[in-house]
């Protein structure tokens, strides 16, 4: 017997984790971080710091664009007031597909593994 939506959207869950809902977030601000020996940006660190308003980080970030998509197809987006630009809204939206096309694939690997 088939499973249902519901129980698959579960067990693709508890399979695959945080890939069951697609969260992207695009920031817009100025900002002074530390990069390490090799001149990269430590991106963990700099959102993490960011997010809990160390002082040690100069500059400010803000929210502009945001977008959540669970497994069964609802979505959330958020837009700022103020300060979107289409450079902004164009790398958002590339962000999306992107997370989404990677999602699909690793979903559609969790559900050969589950069917099979």
């Amino acid at each position: 017997m088939a499973k249902g939506w519901k129980e698959i959207s579960e067990s693709i869950s508890s399979a695959v984790g945080d890939l069951a809902t697609l969260s992207v977030e695009t920031y817009t601000g100025e900002l002074e971080v530390i990069v390490d020996a090799e001149n990269k940006l430590k991106w963990d660190s700099m959102l993490a710091t960011v997010r809990s308003n160390e002082p040690e980080v100069k500059g400010k970030l803000k929210l502009a664009l945001a977008t959540q998509i669970k497994i069964d197809g609802d979505s959330a987006n958020f837009i700022a007031e103020t300060g979107v630009t289409e450079a902004l809204i164009q790398t958002h939206a590339s962000a999306v597909k992107n997370g989404s096309e990677f999602r699909s694939k690793v979903i559609g690997l969790a559900l050969g593994k589950l069917t099979s």
